[in-house]
């Protein structure tokens, strides 16, 4: 049996640890003064969406920017890309296996044929095509230089399918510049070379389409069209 005062001297020992525990807890639950400030993310600079460069020195692409400040014979074409053909109704009960060859026979028998009975500028059907005068040369010659000359940081996974093309001549060298506004993309050809990529550059398409019209030149439909 305990004496009275060792008995007292226990308790007041309990109570003193337990109090210190309750002090401990509550210390350690309660929220730092600093804690929330060193939690937060550092500030992040802020950079443009779509940031713009040059294009590659000696590329096609800026040999053909720097040939159209000596630009002639500027034409422009409204084209139509070929599309894959829609398959059969009746083929949906076919096998996948069965179903997937037979797609694939009908998209090269329709793309050997795309440009057979019709006239095709680089694997696109030309709907139309004219000369620029001398008041749309220079609103043509700003889009090619603004599609040309911006390339953006980041690339473009759209398939482009081009409806617009630009073809000049300069220094005796024949230009073919052709423009996928839905994708923002455009492919060069000069020679036996081409070089296709994105362009930073390429805005809006009205201005080119209202010189079509005012030719009389249909313009190419698309399901991005039906879209907007």
């Amino acid at each position: 049996m305990h004496e009275p005062g060792c008995f007292r001297w226990l308790v007041a020992l309990a109570l003193a640890t337990g109090a210190c525990g309750v002090a401990q807890a509550q210390a350690t639950s309660a929220p730092s003064a600093v804690a929330p400030a060193a939690l937060d993310p550092p500030a992040r600079p802020t950079t443009p969406e779509s940031a713009s460069g040059a294009p590659q020195p000696g590329s096609l692409r800026a040999r053909a920017l720097s040939a159209l400040d000596g630009a002639e014979d500027l034409t422009l074409y409204s084209l139509q890309p070929w599309e894959p053909p829609p398959s059969p109704p009746q083929w949906q009960d076919l096998s996948a296996v069965e179903l997937s060859r037979r797609e694939a026979s009908l998209e090269q028998r329709s793309r050997r044929d795309w440009c057979k009975r019709e006239r095709c500028f680089h694997d696109q059907r030309v709907l139309g095509r004219t000369r620029l005068a001398a008041a749309d040369r220079p609103a043509v010659r700003a889009a090619l230089a603004q599609a040309l000359g911006q390339v953006p940081d980041a690339s473009s996974l759209c398939m482009p399918s081009y409806r617009h093309a630009v073809s000049f001549v300069s220094a005796g060298l024949r230009y073919e510049v052709l423009l996928c506004y839905q994708c923002d993309q455009i492919a060069v050809a000069a020679g036996r070379e081409r070089e296709a990529g994105d362009s930073g550059g390429l805005g809006d398409r009205a201005p080119v389409d209202a010189i079509l019209r005012r030719a009389g030149i249909a313009l190419a439909k698309s399901a991005y069209d039906e879209e907007e």
